[in-house]
């Protein structure tokens, strides 16, 4: 039997173990865990989902206008704008209209590494479908057309990276991504709409409020006039 098993920890000794020996007495070694990283990996998505999308979503104290305006934008960005240009989009948006930013940055990841390949083919079929074009480029192509792109890390290599892949591409992935942004954007304010608006109106009865009040509040502390607790 494992003597570290039944080994009682003496007096003013510490029980706390590396991670490595709490390992070895569950059975669990360092090489045993590692075919289980796949399964830390779904973990590890699922829990960035959750603080990226939906925590921001949930625990918003914004006015229901500015959260479904952010879902939006974000929509329209995720899909329309190309990847690793983003971010620094949004902070011009944002001087210029208000909305949730954080809840806006986490919908652009709607397009992420995992899935901007076969999106952008999508985009780039559809725009030639409108356009009336034959589609000479394959998922493969398109493929090797955006992996540059996707190395870069400033917003403005991207943005130049992205520009120089050709006209050909450029023009019907933009048609194609313009109108799923759109589709996206609209559906997607007035469902954020809805269901903040129920949230809302559930937060002032529990606070013995009116929902025109809390508005007014909301709206206040949007602006910058009152006290934020988010």
């Amino acid at each position: 039997m494992n003597d570290r098993v039944n080994e009682t920890p003496r007096p003013g000794e510490s029980t706390r173990r590396e991670p490595e020996a709490a390992a070895a007495v569950q059975g669990d070694t360092v090489a045993e865990r590692a075919p289980r990283r796949g399964r830390g990996l779904i973990t590890w998505c699922r829990e960035s989902l959750y603080e990226t999308m939906v925590k921001p979503f949930v625990t918003s104290k914004h006015p229901p206008w500015y959260d479904a305006r952010a879902v939006a934008l974000g929509f329209f960005v995720g899909f329309a704008f190309p990847m690793g240009t983003h971010l620094t989009s949004l902070v011009v948006l944002r001087s210029l209209l208000r909305f949730n930013y954080l809840l806006a940055a986490g919908v652009t990841l709607v397009c992420n590494p995992l899935d901007i390949i076969p999106l952008y083919y999508g985009f780039y079929v559809l725009g030639s479908r409108v356009l009336g074009e034959t589609t000479t480029l394959d998922i493969a192509a398109v493929e090797s057309l955006i992996n540059p792109v996707m190395s870069k890390t400033y917003f403005w290599e991207a943005f130049t990276s992205f520009t120089q892949i050709g006209r050909e591409f450029l023009v019907r992935w933009f048609v194609g991504g313009t109108i799923v942004g759109l589709v996206s954007a609209v559906p997607g304010y007035f469902i954020t709409l809805e269901v903040q608006k129920r949230r809302c109106e559930k937060a002032a009865r529990q606070l013995n409020m009116t929902y025109e009040q809390l508005l007014e509040r909301l709206d206040s502390e949007a602006d910058g006039k009152g006290p934020r607790d988010s």
